[in-house]
C-alpha cells in the first residue's frame, strides 16, 4: 500500500515558513542526518526564555523541508523547556504521518533546535 501525505504535509512542503535567518537571531544549531545526508541549520532569537522568532535554511527531502517549516511554527512563542520537550513523534504526527523509512527526516529541526539551546547562557 502506497504512503498517503497529509494536505498540512503538502502546505508546508510547497510553501515553507520562515526559511532564513531572521534579523535579530543570536543562537545557532545545526544537525547532519548520519543516515541520510539530509542537513539543518536553525537560527533562534530567545528573549526572557521564550523563542521570539525563528528561522532556518534546511537541505533534504520533502519530508525535511515540510518538518523543518512546521517546527518553525510550533516553536514560536514557546518557552525554550517547552521547545525542549516537543518530541520528534509529536512534529511526525503533526505533519499527518511520513513513511516509516523518512522518519529521521522530520527529526532534524529539533536536533538543531537542541544543538542552538545548549549554546544559550
Amino acid at each position: 500500500m502506497q504512503f498517503r501525505y497529509s494536505d498540512v504535509f503538502y502546505d508546508h512542503f510547497t510553501s515553507p515558513r520562515n526559511i532564513g535567518r531572521p534579523t535579530g537571531a543570536d543562537l545557532c544549531g545545526e544537525y547532519v542526518s548520519g543516515l541520510c545526508g539530509d542537513s539543518v541549520r536553525v537560527y533562534l532569537d530567545i528573549e526572557d526564555g521564550v523563542i521570539k522568532d525563528i528561522g532556518y535554511n534546511v537541505c533534504g527531502c520533502s519530508v525535511a523541508i515540510a518538518a523543518a517549516s512546521l517546527t518553525s511554527e510550533l516553536l514560536r512563542g514557546m518557552t525554550v523547556e517547552q521547545a525542549l520537550a516537543l518530541t520528534d513523534e509529536e512534529i511526525a504526527d503533526k505533519l499527518g504521518g511520513v513513511p516509516d523509512d523518512k522518519i529521521q527526516c522530520s527529526f532534524l529541526m529539533h536536533s538543531a533546535i537542541e544543538d542552538a539551546i545548549k549554546n544559550l547562557s
